[in-house]
């Protein structure tokens, strides 16, 4: 499938890299900013020669060139970029300034309306290339061309890593944490309940409490938080409590809220299906059953 866009340029600062490993800080979103990006990996060839013939050719991968066309940056973003300060407003720029690495991520949109993801490991850019023009009757956008060299990693040698919603591999979980690191997450932990609330074959619940919660170890997908996902029901008939859901800020706690308190000496059951998917989209392992008794 040809692709037909570029969007959601972010960008990871490297703090480490070395024998021990890799670290960057957290991802800056530079979005609604991106119009082009090119990055153009270089190889480089050695070929030996014996009897008026090559017999053996060697290549060695080089650096990335690359180029990016960006409407307008803040003068943070460019400080950020280029390893400057901000005084009062102002962007010092001085020969003194050593820009760091960065990750560099993105996203291209495909015919079929699935995406290529692109993240480029250690990039390090140079001042950028910036034009202004006296105004116009019809009006012309100033933009700016941001223009990097990226290498490979010490620790692993790696440069550039790319991802399609096609592959047959391909998982959710790639797509909803390509922006969350400069480095490749594989998140397949499935999420678990670490508690409930009543807690399971509680007694003497007061029926007034009308509440029952799910906390999980990971963040939950909110699409996921449905009456047919989380919902509670008497034991003795199967019948349905009538009620609603929230979600905690963090995404890790939902809570169940009945319409009305619960009955008196009743045994009730929490149940939570194996359709429940976190934000990596890795599903509940089974359906999660829970029992609590009123007082």
């Amino acid at each position: 499938m040809g692709r037909i866009g570029a969007s959601d340029f972010t960008v990871a600062k490297m703090l480490t890299d070395d024998e021990n490993g890799v670290t960057y800080d957290k991802p800056v979103a530079l979005r609604k900013r991106l119009m082009k990006i090119d990055y153009e990996p270089s190889t480089g060839r050695a070929n030996q020669e014996a009897d008026d013939q090559i017999v053996e050719t060697m290549t060695a991968r080089g650096e990335t060139k690359v180029s990016v066309n960006l409407t307008e940056l803040t003068l943070s973003e460019k400080a950020l970029l280029l390893g400057q300060t901000i005084e009062n407003g102002v962007r010092i720029a001085g020969k003194d300034d050593i820009p760091p690495y960065f990750a560099v991520m993105f996203r291209s949109l495909k015919s079929n309306r699935k995406y290529r993801y692109v993240k480029l490991f250690k990039v390090q850019f140079s001042e950028m290339k910036e034009s202004a023009e006296t105004k116009k009757q019809t009006p012309v956008f100033q933009n700016a061309t941001l223009e990097g060299i990226g290498i490979q990693r010490l620790f692993d040698g790696k440069d550039i890593a790319e991802a399609d919603a096609d592959e047959p591999t391909f998982t959710q979980s790639i797509g909803a944490n390509w922006f969350n690191s400069g480095d490749v997450v594989f998140d397949t932990q499935a999420p678990v309940i670490s508690d409930t609330s009543p807690a399971n074959n509680a007694t003497d619940i007061a029926v007034d409490t009308k509440q029952f919660s799910w906390v999980f170890s990971k963040a939950i997908l909110p699409a996921s938080v449905i009456k047919s996902n989380f919902f509670v029901i008497k034991d003795s008939d199967g019948s349905l409590v009538e009620g609603t859901l929230t979600q905690s800020e963090d995404k890790k706690t939902v809570i169940f809220t009945a319409a009305a308190n619960f009955t008196a000496a009743t045994i009730y059951r929490a149940i939570a299906t194996a359709d429940i998917k976190d934000t990596s989209y890795n599903s509940l392992a089974a359906n999660d059953i829970r029992k609590f008794t009123t007082e």
